[in-house]
This record gives C-alpha cells, structure tokens and sequence, in this order.
C-alpha cells in the first residue's frame, strides 16, 4: 500500500504510514475527492465555467420581430373587429327587448270607438281580450304561493282542476284591468277634439301574479264621426242684441 505524502510502500490495510506516519485513508480520500465530484466525465472546475457561456446563450435568444400587416390584412381584421362588435351590441339589445317583453303592454289593446255626429259625437273604449289573452298565453304567470294556495284548495274539494300559467293571461285581462275614456265633452265630440283614455289596474288583483303595473293615461284623437253640421257652433250663447235681431217685436 503506497503512501500519498511520501510514496512509502507499507503493509496492506496499514492505516499509517511506518515512514512518515500520515493518516492514509484520509490522504487517499482527499486524493479520491475531486474525481468524485466529477459531473457527466467532467471535472467541477471545468464544468463551472461552462455554465455561464450556457446562461449568455440562453439571454441571447431573442424573440422574432412582429411581422407587420399588411393594408389589405389591416383592412380585413379591422372588418372582423367590426363585426364582432356589431354582433355583441345585437346580443345586448336582444336581451334588453327580451327583458321589456317580459312586462304586459295593455295600451296596444286597447281599442277606441266614435260614433255619433260631429259636435254631437261620443267615444267608447274596450280591450281586445281575444288578441290579449292570444298573444300573452304562456308569457303571464301565477306566483308560486298563489298556484300552491289554489291546488291545496281544489285537493281538498277534490274536484281535481289543478291550476297552471295557461289560465293567467286570461283571469288577468278579466280580472285586473279596466278602460274608460276620460273627457271635458262627453256627448258633444267634434272630429279633431283630444280625448284622454285611463287604464286602471286592480292592485289586490295584480297580487296572484308577477307583475308590478301602474295605472296610465293616454290620449286619442277623434275622427270618423258623421256629418260636419257643426252643431256645437249652432249651440254657442247668442248675445242680446242677436236675440231681439232674430224676432220680430212688436211694441
């Protein structure tokens, strides 16, 4: 076994040297050391100053330059841009008339009618339930507290009938909203005169469905109504000296 300090041959498994009694296990594992260090075949010291020329490499990668576009292309992108934009505004639009549908319009069934001669004229108005309840059935719905209070009612009578949001649109127009016409004239309309009509809703009513109504007032104007006699010219106040101008007096 030969000594690493002094190369002194001693007696295998000697653990100091018989010559200049170093520590020889401890000398061969320093000697050992630096090979067991080693990474991939390479020596530390040498793999250490590989790395950074590895890192500049890696900072040195830069990424390619933007291709730029086009006008044709910009033309084109800006077109889809354009589009979608188009296309996100109709969506929200969407959802804003569907949101407004969701309320009841009755004023657009709400029909006037004239009849009688002009300045002698008369105004009725009326609902068109038939179109109302055909075009809001399956749109108006019960609450779910009126709908549960119903059918427990009918279980005990037992008759069976159970309640469902097809009846609504007819029970409400039945049942929740009035019409009449509101004039300064009643009786004596001319062609042209204003006539104000009030839609009133039964607040104890709205209460079985969801919907929050406010009464509202609209105004028609007349027409159709017969012959132009004028009558409400013919019906003016005379003066007194109209009056003894129309008779023949005698004194």
């Amino acid at each position: 076994m030969k000594c690493a300090n002094c190369n002194g041959i001693n007696v295998e498994g000697t653990r100091f040297c018989m010559y200049c009694g170093t520590d020889m296990m401890q000398a061969g594992m320093r000697q050992m050391q630096p090979q067991q260090m080693n990474y991939g075949g390479q020596p530390q010291q040498q793999m250490y100053q590989q790395m950074p020329q590895q890192r500049v490499k890696l900072q040195s990668y830069n990424r390619p330059a933007k291709r730029q576009l086009s006008p044709v292309e910009r033309k084109k992108r800006n077109k889809i841009i354009a589009i979608a934009s188009g296309a996100a505004t109709f969506v929200m639009l969407l959802i804003i008339i569907i949101a407004v549908s969701g309320s009841v319009n009755v004023k657009d069934y709400v029909k006037v009618e004239f009849t009688g001669e002009n300045g002698d004229g008369q105004a009725h108005a009326y609902i068109d339930k038939d179109a109302f309840i055909m075009d809001y059935t399956g749109k108006i719905e019960y609450t779910d507290e009126y709908k549960m209070e119903k059918n427990a009612y009918s279980t005990i009578l037992g008759s069976g009938s159970e309640l469902t949001d097809e009846k609504a649109a007819y029970h409400f127009i039945r049942d929740c909203v009035s019409v009449k016409v509101i004039s300064d004239n009643k009786g004596e309309l001319c062609n042209g005169d204003t006539v104000r009509v009030r839609i009133k809703y039964d607040k104890n009513q709205l209460k079985k469905y969801d919907l929050d109504l406010e009464d509202e007032v609209f105004e028609v104007k007349v027409s159709g109504l017969g012959k132009d006699n004028n009558k409400k010219a013919s019906k003016k106040k005379h003066s007194v000296d109209d009056v003894i101008d129309m008779h023949d007096w005698d004194f």
